[in-house]
């Protein structure tokens, strides 16, 4: 569906095995069923092996800010947006091995030189949120968790591995290992604290292949320039383009007049703040000044958690910016770890499964320096619950109950992303839907159900995609002059005798997924 969330960020190239075997086709289907999916007229669906039209850019190839930059708070913005057109390659080694350069569609950069005196912030960074859509839907999957649903952006983060996500709302930084933030991929830090560096830059190379004829996939960004330890925003930058299911690429905003020298746009704050709330199951707030002591408060939160079929636990401290003990990033990662020993030594949780971080002073709250802010002094907490591995080698029958029990013990995330996947590919493509592809969508979309049941933070799918969802089911639906196939062996005779046989089964398989919702 998009490389967005996989390429966002450049890295080096990436090599991966190639499949040892193909897997098991899948079971004949029974009469009814190739009744129902025989398809009234030939469709177009795109095909995962099917080369991307060439791609071409229309109107401005480049947009630069003037030379020296533009003004803003504290310093001074430059940047470059620009058309690349390159789609993903991959090439053969030894056989067994592929390379995998992922493609780009434009690359955007940026730079924010601090005003010699001008600022203490001792961390300055990039921050970006991001409002993509394709043809209407949203994507990717794994966005709707932090998506404001007031400004419908999130913040521009990374989700390519499940035990490695982006803990913070910061496009340019990472944790340290032994506590803070350093510069992520290419980009750079700047500020006044140590080893910063006199220019904080930034860099995004967004790419979205899978474009279905007729669509085009909105990528609108905004590009902060903030101090990771007050919160403050110096000012950002709109940009971005969009790209047609012909290649068609165009540059949008990256001038002058999409600056806001003094702040980002109203809704950016939201933004930032519906990835914490949607990212983090809870927060552990109010740490005593210097202290990585456990309050009772913080105990009760914790035992509040449903620790049962816990696949993996992320704990981020932090401190606030008052100064003193608080200054000593090693604090924040001390705080994690007495979350983390509580769970351990109380709850029962594996050690193996928990996974701390500390990102020294980190603003989730506004706190101009000196100033105690209790909700900064914090430990956030992020679960994780289901299987993460693949589909298995042998594949079920799709709309299936065992699928539909497998998919129940897959990670939430991974079935939202592709329930989200099969509504963008098919509302690609034209004429009737099979019933096996609806049934296919329909058991992920009741698996989404079910996770909500414990999990407030998994999107409500039904509600965001009503509308598609209304259009793609009308088209799922038997055909008043279907196309009658052969009958293999014994079996109905009639067509009456078909439909009959059809909605014993579909009612059947209802049943059977009832069953499976009961608790």
């Amino acid at each position: 569906m998009t490389a967005r969330l996989a390429a966002a960020r450049p890295g080096p190239s990436h090599k991966a095995q190639a499949p040892a075997h193909e897997a098991r086709p899948a079971p004949p289907n029974p009469v009814w069923q190739r009744l129902a999916t025989t398809p009234a007229r030939v469709q177009r669906q795109p095909a995962d092996d099917q080369e991307p039209p060439k791609m071409t850019v229309s109107g401005d190839a480049e947009r630069k800010s003037p030379s020296g930059g533009v003004a803003i708070s504290n310093g001074s913005l430059e940047w470059n947006l620009k058309y690349v057109g390159k789609d993903t390659t991959v090439t053969h080694d030894k056989g067994t091995q592929f390379n995998m350069v992922m493609g780009r569609d434009v690359l955007f950069e940026a730079g924010f030189t601090p005003t010699a005196g001008s600022t203490k912030c001792p961390t300055i960074t990039f921050s970006q949120s991001v409002t993509p859509t394709v043809g209407g839907l949203w994507d990717p999957g794994p966005l709707l968790y932090t998506r404001s649903p007031t400004t419908n952006a999130t913040m521009d983060v990374l989700y390519q591995d499940p035990a490695k996500p982006d803990t913070e709302p910061i496009y340019g930084a990472e944790p340290k290992p032994g506590g803070g933030l350093k510069a992520s991929g290419s980009n750079v830090l700047s500020g006044s604290g140590p080893g910063a560096a006199a220019k904080a830059t930034h860099s995004d190379a967004p790419y979205h292949q899978e474009i279905a004829p007729g669509k085009t996939a909105v990528r609108a960004f905004e590009t902060a320039v903030i101090c990771v330890e007050t919160g403050e925003t110096f000012g950002s930058i709109a940009w971005g383009y969009t790209k047609t299911g012909a290649g068609v690429v165009t540059l949008q905003g990256a001038t002058s007049k999409d600056v806001r020298t003094t702040s980002a746009s109203p809704g950016f704050e939201t933004t930032r703040q519906a990835f914490y709330s949607g990212f983090f199951e809870r927060s552990l707030s109010g740490f005593a000044t210097g202290s990585a002591t456990l309050t009772a408060a913080h105990k009760t939160q914790l035992d509040g958690i449903d620790v049962k079929d816990l696949t993996r636990m992320i704990l981020v401290g932090a401190n606030d910016n008052s100064g003193g003990p608080e200054a000593k990033a090693d604090l924040s990662v001390k705080r994690a770890e007495a979350a983390r020993d509580y769970l351990v030594k109380t709850r029962g949780v594996s050690k193996s499964i928990i996974r701390t971080e500390g990102h020294g002073v980190e603003a989730r709250e506004p706190n101009p320096p000196g100033k105690d802010v209790p909700a900064n002094r914090r430990v956030d907490v992020h679960t994780q619950r289901g299987a993460e591995t693949p589909a298995p080698a042998v594949r079920r029958r799709r709309g299936s109950t065992s699928e539909l029990k497998r998919i129940l013990k897959q990670n939430p995330r991974k079935t939202v992303d592709e329930a989200v996947d099969m509504i963008v590919r098919l509302d690609g493509t034209t004429g009737r839907i099979s019933m096996m592809d609806w049934d296919d969508l329909s058991v992920r979309l009741r698996a989404v159900d079910l996770w909500r049941r414990d999990d407030p933070t998994v999107p409500d799918l039904r509600t965001i995609y009503s509308g598609k969802l209304n259009q793609l089911n009308q088209r799922a639906q038997l055909q008043s002059t279907p196309v009658l196939v052969p009958r293999p062996g014994p079996g109905p005779t009639s067509l009456e005798d078909l439909q009959r046989q059809r909605a014993d089964a579909l009612r059947k398989l209802n049943e059977e997924a009832k069953e499976l919702e009961e608790p």
